[in-house]
């Protein structure tokens, strides 16, 4: 689903039945699109995640099927076309891909991203691990 980010920064994202993506700013995507899983899996509630593609916007409506959107810019929203794709990925499958393709490969998640909130490695390593373990016990079925 989704690729370990190459070194100028982008991943490849792509669900079964959707075409691929390349992301940019991938620095906080794991960070951001766990949480939002994780909040998902623990509410039981459909979620998003989003990321920066060239050019555009990828939003990714996560419930109990995936629909990919992609604004292309602020016109193609205001003229409706928006383009839309639709994969049978629910949200618990989406949180096992997430889990495994971030913890596959931690270290080349976390190094570190350019903005002043960026922190050190071992930082962003420890709250990716804590992130990871949570999402992993609603996977398991191990939540409170």
């Amino acid at each position: 689903m989704l690729s370990i980010p190459n070194h100028d920064g982008w991943a490849r994202f792509q669900l079964r039945g959707t075409r691929e993506y390349s992301l940019n700013c991938t620095e906080d995507l794991p960070f951001e699109w766990i949480r939002q899983t994780i909040h998902g899996l623990s509410s039981k509630n459909p979620f998003c995640v989003t990321a920066d593609t060239e050019p555009g916007k990828l939003i990714c409506v996560v419930g109990w099927n995936c629909h990919v959107l992609r604004e292309e810019d602020r016109e193609s929203v205001r003229a409706g076309k928006i383009k839309h794709e639709y994969s049978d990925v629910n949200m618990l499958m989406f949180g096992r891909m997430l889990y495994d393709d971030i913890s596959f490969d931690l270290d080349d998640w976390v190094r570190p991203g350019k903005g002043p909130d960026a922190g050190d490695r071992a930082e962003r390593k420890a709250e990716l691990e804590n992130l990871l373990a949570e999402l992993k016990l609603l996977l398991d079925g191990k939540n409170g």
